[in-house]
């Protein structure tokens, strides 16, 4: 029989809360590291917070586990994992819900002059910046905001539509535009 599984299934037969609470800070001693390093690929500057509530999640749903393999524990508390840090990443998105920053391209062109300045750039690096600095000046924030929280944070539409108050298809409809922009801002000649 599995390891963990075993374990779940002396927990599950134990009376005595002290055995109880030994048994659960073995449990969680197997599978943290593995959960760590899952949640810290997806969320790194808060993967330890998002650990921590995803352990306690699983020592307080123990008892609610009903599988009977190895596979299926880990399954399982990836998933309470997987979840943790969904509703991390929904905070996130709900306190970014506002629209970003505009980036001010003139502040950026007086840097990169400066820049230019100490250490020259080639024609083809100006001709790159100035290529980016155009594509700056034709994005549009709300697109940055759409396509960053569905591509870079990972949320659903449906997530998204919850968060910023809208339907589904609107959301839906509103990143394929968004892609269809930035695409031609790409494809579109210097």
């Amino acid at each position: 029989m599995d390891r963990l599984i075993t374990l779940v299934n002396i927990y599950r037969s134990a009376s005595e809360l002290e055995t109880r609470l030994k048994l659960v800070e073995e449990i969680i001693g197997e599978v943290r590291p593995a959960l760590w390093a899952s949640i810290s690929r997806k969320c790194p500057e808060m993967a330890d917070d998002i650990c921590q509530e995803t352990v306690v999640a699983i020592a307080k749903n123990l008892h609610r586990f009903y599988g009977e393999t190895d596979q299926q524990f880990k399954s399982w508390c990836f998933g309470i994992s997987r979840n943790k840090t969904n509703d991390c990443l929904r905070k996130l998105a709900k306190e970014k819900a506002e629209p970003l920053d505009v980036i001010d391209i003139d502040s950026l062109e007086n840097v990169i002059e400066a820049s230019a300045n100490e250490e020259p750039m080639s024609a083809g690096e100006k001709m790159d910046l100035d290529y980016a600095l155009n594509l700056l000046r034709n994005a549009k924030p709300p697109c940055l905001h759409y396509l960053w929280i569905h591509y870079v944070d990972g949320l659903s539409h449906n997530e998204m539509a919850r968060i910023l108050g809208q339907t589904y298809n609107a959301v839906r409809m509103q990143i394929k535009r968004c892609l269809k922009l930035a695409q031609s801002l790409v494809t579109k000649p210097a």
